[in-house]
């Protein structure tokens, strides 16, 4: 199943997030109140921050690889890729095009910063062996606080210490007639043919860090892996054997109380392969201070035990439903007769995650393979007291986990009726499809306080307020359950109306759609594991749009949030300059999305807007030139809401962290309030208010 499976190839190097910040601060789009200051740098007024555009205004969103090559490769029977020329290439991305950008959805929800327009291919001097390019993927699994700094022995404070994944498909695959000189590469080839076209890409990153004395954040490391994608699975995650932190660890929400992240294991050959991706879920070591040599090492957590608990867990149908109790949980203290072992770490250092992606493969003992099937899987390390071990992490509870595809959506809304969108979610059991499965589906209550800078002693704020998300919860609808069918997976359709600009001077609202198995004590999901929609507020163009009335508001706006524009080509406030460039800015609207050039690069503006800004530049175009709306959307047509749908009520869901945990992971996050930091302490805050029925 996808990239875990084989033949796969591994890479490692580093790269470049050259983000834009001052659209890190939602206060930032109103235009009625915004100065010149903030498109500045942020700077220190005695022991408070005045953060105008934050750290780094003039962004520009690209997104690049630099310095990656190829560092390991497994063929289709598992065999080493000695010898292969695979390794000895290079992977390059957009090396004959634009670069690839990287964006939030919203400045209030930075938890899916997506890659877009992202080209890679694997370079064998100048000859491109292969090219495809990256399905728009957003990060999952964001784990705070996994780098340590060595002198302190407290995590690195910030993002810098954040680790992230994006997986994806990817498409539009080319193949030189060369790279069948490889075998690797003629596995992938023969893999790709037989599956769409399509392989998949995981790419891990970590580190991210000021570079080179300058001012911004801006490069960091990155390893990954590329292998198959099969017909029919999802588009932006592996499905597999999934491994879940306790409710009650203290490194919730991001980490056991070992500091081991959220991972994804692949069963393999009926029960005799493992293939564990623990990329993104071992805790790091800032090497820094006296002594230290300033690079990133994993943790030593001592020879990491892989087992499978004799122990099983127990799944009951009771009155109220569903309910799972496991066998062995996180912290317990085991004895050899308690669990099979598979293998045994004991060296996992950054040569090793760099030389495989993240991505280690175990041969199954007999006596585990009896087991394997439909036992919880567990890292054990050393107890205190020998013989016996620890489960540092395990499993899901019963095995149980959901996850949905495309969780990342913009949706135009229509004058009148309700327009629908889609999301498909995966159940899975044991690494299985998890045919019928129940679930729970909910809008999230109101949130309150994302965006800012969640800074009581920020100086000189923006002069307005922070909306709220999640409201008006009237204009939005999904049903309360859904039940998975026989191949495990549910499409759940939810429905949205105009919201009507809830949030005054930033366009449409952000709704979070929760979703998780119908099963009580079921293993914890990720912090923001949720359906993020962006439901865009109803515009339908004028016959004639006006440039006071119509276009320079949203053109202001863009050029506010990104100085680089009017610093590097031109200000999009003025008349003249945006008249004067009509050929070049009807070009970039109307571009695909998924193209690099697309504008805005945030992909935030409606269907409607689009049109009417393209209707206005028209009468600018010279004769001659393109005309029309190129890939912009056709308007959206209303329709009634679907009887069984009244809208789903907001309620405590099920996979909610506790206050008291929020409350915790809050004072773990340390002081940083770059904008990640910023927007995850006011995620936690609210589930901390929402848990206490605030």
């Amino acid at each position: 199943m996808s990239y875990l499976n084989l033949p796969r190839i591994s890479f490692s190097g580093l790269f470049e997030a050259d983000v834009n910040t001052v659209n890190n601060d939602v206060r930032n789009y109103d235009a009625t109140v915004f100065e010149p200051r903030l498109q500045t740098a942020q700077i220190t007024v005695g022991d408070h921050t005045e953060y105008n555009g934050w750290w780094n205004p003039a962004g520009s969103n690209r997104f690049s690889l630099i310095g990656c090559a190829v560092t390991g490769a497994v063929g289709p029977k598992g065999e080493a890729a000695s010898g292969d020329e695979v390794l000895t290439l290079r992977l390059e991305a957009q090396f004959d095009r634009t670069a690839g950008k990287i964006v939030d959805l919203d400045p209030q929800f930075q938890f899916a910063s997506a890659l877009w327009g992202l080209r890679i291919g694997l370079m064998a001097g100048d000859k491109v062996l292969m090219r495809g390019s990256f399905y728009p993927g957003s990060f999952r699994d964001l784990f705070f606080s996994r780098l340590f700094d060595q002198a302190t022995n407290q995590p690195v404070s910030g993002s810098p210490s954040a680790s992230a994944r994006f997986t994806g498909a990817l498409y539009d695959i080319a193949w030189d007639e060369s790279a069948e000189a490889s075998p690797i590469l003629s596995a992938l080839k023969a893999s790709a043919a037989a599956n769409q076209g399509q392989l998949m890409l995981s790419l891990i990153t970590y580190g991210y860090s000021k570079s080179g004395g300058t001012q911004e954040f801006l490069s960091g490391s990155v390893i990954g892996c590329i292998g198959p994608w099969l017909a029919g699975e999802p588009l932006s995650f592996a499905p597999g054997r999934r491994f879940a932190i306790s409710a009650a660890s203290p490194n919730a929400p991001f980490a056991s109380a070992q500091n081991i992240g959220y991972l994804t294991g692949l069963v393999t050959n009926e029960g005799q392969g493992l293939s564990l991706d623990l990329g993104v879920a071992l805790p790091l070591l800032l090497a820094d201070g006296p002594g230290g040599d300033g690079a990133i090492h994993t943790v030593d957590l001592g020879p990491i035990t892989i087992a499978v608990a004799r122990q099983g867990d127990t799944l009951t149908n009771t009155p109220t439903g569903l309910s799972v109790t496991p066998g062995v949980t996180e912290g317990q203290a085991l004895t050899p007769d308690q669990y099979e072992v598979i293998s045994v770490l004991t060296a996992y250092d950054m040569a090793w995650m760099q030389a495989n992606g993240g991505v280690a493969d175990f041969a199954v003992p007999a006596a585990a393979q009896a087991l394997i099937g439909d036992h919880p899987l567990l890292l054990l390390t050393a107890a205190p007291t020998p013989p016996g071990q620890i489960v540092a992490i395990r499993e899901t509870f019963g095995g149980l986990w959901t996850r949905a595809d495309d969780f990342v959506q913009r949706l135009d809304s229509a004058p009148t009726g309700w327009v629908s969108s889609a999301f498909k979610v995966w159940a899975m059991l044991w690494g299985q499809p998890w045919a019928n499965a129940p679930l729970t589906l909910s809008v999230q209550p109101r949130a309150t306080g994302q965006g800012g800078t969640d800074d009581p002693d920020e100086v000189k704020p923006p002069q307005t307020y922070i909306p709220d998300n999640n409201v008006p919860a009237a204009t939005i609808s999904l049903p309360a359950t859904a039940t998975a069918g026989a191949d495990g997976t549910v499409q759940v359709t939810y429905w949205a109306a105009n919201p009507g600009n809830p949030r005054g001077y930033i366009d449409g609202q952000i709704y979070q759609l929760n979703y998780s198995p119908t099963v009580a004590g079921q293993s914890p999901m990720p912090m923001v594991e949720v359906v993020a929609v962006h439901v865009r507020d109803a515009y339908v163009p004028p016959p004639v749009p006006s440039w006071d009335t119509d276009v320079k508001p949203v053109l202001t706006q863009y050029g506010n949030l990104y100085p680089i524009m009017s610093r590097g080509l031109f200000s999009l406030s003025d008349f003249d300059a945006a008249s004067a460039n009509a050929r070049l800015l009807h070009l970039a609207f109307t571009l695909p999305p998924t193209d690099p050039n697309f504008m805005p690069a945030t992909r935030d503006i409606s269907a409607g807007k689009l049109r009417m800004i393209v209707d206005w530049l028209r009468s600018y175009l010279p004769h001659g030139a393109p005309s029309g709306y190129g890939a912009i959307p056709p308007l959206p047509v209303g329709q009634p809401l679907p009887p069984a749908l009244s809208g789903a009520a907001p309620a405590q869901h099920p996979t909610q962290i506790t206050p008291a945990l929020a409350t915790a992971a809050v004072e773990a996050l340390g002081p940083g309030n770059d904008g990640k930091t910023a927007a995850v302490r006011g995620f936690l805050k609210n589930a901390a208010r929402a848990g206490d029925g605030g």
